[in-house]
């Protein structure tokens, strides 16, 4: 078991837990809330699911992570309980990521990010990777209707539009 104590503005500790080599857990305390976190694996080693447990009196949350074929991350699922003893969840969102397994740099890229709640799209990342260009650009639905998009790229800087 490791211990990290970080000092600053406010106190605040983490505690890991591992078996063997993965992680499965971490608590940590700032201003006096704990945090409690249960690290879960597949098989082959993947990272499954997390549970977070908070002494605020918020409702344990709990994530589930899908993977494709070949062990890359395409989605996660966040679900919330519906009381503080997590023995119900509800689905609060789903995050989906389109990847691209064939590109220059050998590694998976995430093109695009996109996170549903309620069945609708709340929020969508895209990633440009180039020679010599990276940018992101965020998209999200404003209550009117319209959309609000910005643009951060390495050469030019922020916009938004």
């Amino acid at each position: 078991m490791n211990t990290e104590t970080k000092t600053g503005d406010s106190q605040s500790t983490a505690t890991y837990s591992y078996l063997k080599t993965q992680q499965s857990g971490k608590q940590s305390t700032e201003s006096s809330v704990t945090t409690t976190q249960s690290f879960a694996y597949d098989l082959q080693g993947l990272l499954a699911s997390v549970e977070t447990t908070k002494s605020d009196g918020s409702n344990p949350t709990k994530t589930v992570y899908r993977y494709d074929s070949t062990g890359i991350r395409v989605g996660s699922d966040l679900y919330e309980s519906t009381s503080l003893q997590p023995t119900a969840y509800s689905l609060q969102s789903r995050t989906e990521f389109l990847t691209d397994r064939e590109n220059h740099t050998g590694y998976s890229q995430v093109l695009q990010e996109t996170t549903y709640e309620g069945g609708v799209a709340t929020k969508k990342v895209i990633y440009t990777i180039g020679h010599d260009q990276i940018s992101q650009t965020v998209l999200l639905p404003l209550p009117n209707g319209q959309r609000c998009e910005a643009f951060l790229s390495v050469k030019t800087g922020v916009s938004v539009v």
